[in-house]
């Protein structure tokens, strides 16, 4: 009879007033692939989050391998055998790839860490997942879709028993995705029991795929379980978004105003004087930036918003060249930016949601009132973004690490535009959204693009960027390789230049 990995039995979790968890029962056997479904606020990372130790339920009991566990902490959480890929990466950024995955292991010879050991496991393990990774290059320098695989080589490398996987795909490209699943039925082949957490309901067709059981979660509590026999992807849709209905947006191409010459001008090599990025960007317009991580695209942003200006060549916004400004002169030029590493580029964890509200915009005059903060007002905006962007949160003085993930983004991507910026730079925006809360945002953003801000769209969901831009460009090592009108490209066409800089 095959042994039952996980129980977690009437949980309960409130965070203040909002009720994360509400009795929620799940059962998982070994070697079981389990996905868990909901929209942003179903309460599904929250149930993730008590098995890896990083909250405990109010109510409500837990076992692993049938024996009652009080996971107090991430460390308790690895004790018992579970390992969790979090939205939110925890890597040290100055260790290298080998670093972050032997820490805390307890492999020793004569006392001592065998390096050398370790670097042929982990290479070994590189090549089998066909990660896009050097052992000895520093966290702190990877995208965010190699950080992942980076918590992934981790727990495999321990031989962890029972994986959590939050939201993982929501970063990767369709052939990252593709080879993710593959890893997943290698861990199912080991016997390896694997928990795969998904907001987004165009996934749950892969999933059916690979799921042995699946529950859907809303607003808090299990309304529905499948097993394998059982699945149907209309009634598995219909039961994560309800009865009601969501409306898709239409995104139109037209650009509200491209006359004049074009106020961002970019032309600059990033690599040691090789490769060449060239492009404009006229107001109202969506452009398009994609390719596999680790092509650029972080170092084009880098240099755009004055983080590093390790370039050749010259970047103009309305004839002032950015190079040498910080990104506080750069944001008092009209240029906003939404990294998409939330958690640890665009917040403060710790902070309440006023204190993050004003980041960036800090030394403004909207939020001070003789040289000092004016917390009232301070107080009273933030409750105006609260209500205007549909954020699920008990109130302005919540943290922002108590937010989902997709509640927290739509309150950056609101500070951002309220900050009414001329350009906005955005890396992987929907990324941790549903669909509602992405439709949402597609809404939000074209009427901004009306008002004619401009967008950079670095994004690796190939499906985002056909349907919001009105130009695609491909980087391909650190070079602008193809550029085509959004109307005239195809997914092939664009995934065969990200993956071999060639059609």
């Amino acid at each position: 009879m095959t042994q039952v990995a996980i129980t977690m039995t009437s949980i309960h979790k409130s965070f203040d007033d909002v009720v994360a968890n509400d009795g929620v029962s799940i059962e998982i056997k070994e070697g079981e692939v389990c996905a868990i479904v909901g929209e942003n606020g179903a309460g599904k990372t929250t149930l993730m989050n008590m098995l890896s130790g990083s909250v405990q339920p109010d109510l409500g009991s837990i076992k692993i391998y049938g024996k009652f566990c009080r996971l107090k902490s991430r460390a308790d959480a690895i004790k018992a055998g579970i390992g969790t890929v979090h939205q939110h990466f925890k890597l040290v950024s100055s260790f290298t790839v080998l670093d972050n995955v032997i820490l805390g292991h307890k492999l020793r010879e004569r006392g001592f860490i065998s390096y050398q050991t370790a670097t042929e496991k982990v290479r070994e393990l590189i090549d089998r997942f066909s990660f896009q990774l050097l052992f000895d290059e520093p966290v702190g320098s990877l995208s965010a879709s190699q950080k992942q695989q980076v918590e992934i080589l981790r727990f495999v490398y321990h031989e962890t028993p029972i994986l959590i996987f939050d939201e993982t795909t929501s970063i990767l490209t369709p052939i990252e995705k593709e080879r993710f699943f593959q890893g997943i039925e290698l861990f199912r082949k080991e016997g390896r029991t694997v928990v795969l957490i998904s907001h987004k309901i165009s996934e749950i067709s892969e999933l059916l795929g690979i799921a042995d059981k699946m529950y859907v979660m809303r607003k808090g509590k299990v309304v529905a379980e499948y097993e394998k026999a059982d699945f149907d992807l209309e009634k598995i849709s219909r039961a994560v978004v309800g009865d009601e209905e969501i409306a898709v947006y239409d995104v139109p191409r037209s650009i509200a105003d491209s006359r004049g010459a074009p106020p961002l001008r970019v032309h600059m090599s990033l690599k040691k004087g090789q490769g060449r990025v060239a492009f404009s960007i006229s107001p109202g317009e969506v452009f398009g930036i994609t390719g596999v991580p680790g092509n650029g695209e972080r170092e084009i942003v880098d240099a755009l918003f004055g983080i590093k200006n390790a370039y050749n060549g010259r970047i103009t916004w309305k004839g002032t060249d950015l190079k040498g400004l910080t990104t506080e002169q750069i944001r008092r030029l009209g240029i906003a930016y939404l990294p998409e590493d939330r958690e640890n580029r665009a917040s403060i964890s710790l902070f309440t949601l006023a204190e993050n509200r004003i980041l960036g915009y800090h030394k403004t005059d909207a939020f001070t009132r003789k040289k000092r903060f004016d917390f009232s007002k301070i107080y009273e905006d933030t409750r105006r973004l609260l209500d205007k962007y549909h954020i699920v949160a008990p109130d302005e003085l919540s943290k922002a690490e108590n937010l989902s993930g997709g509640d927290l983004q739509k309150f950056l991507l609101a500070r951002e535009l309220e900050g009414s910026p001329e350009l906005l730079i955005l890396e992987q925006p929907t990324r941790g959204l549903d669909i509602r809360a992405a439709e949402e945002f597609y809404e939000i953003l074209q009427r901004s693009k009306e008002k004619g801000l401009a967008v950079i769209l670095i994004s690796y969901d190939l499906d985002e960027i056909l349907r919001i831009s009105n130009r695609i460009a491909v980087l391909y090592d650190y070079s602008i390789i193809y550029e085509v009108e959004a109307e005239k490209a195809t997914g092939r066409s664009i995934g065969l230049y990200m993956t071999r800089g060639r059609f």
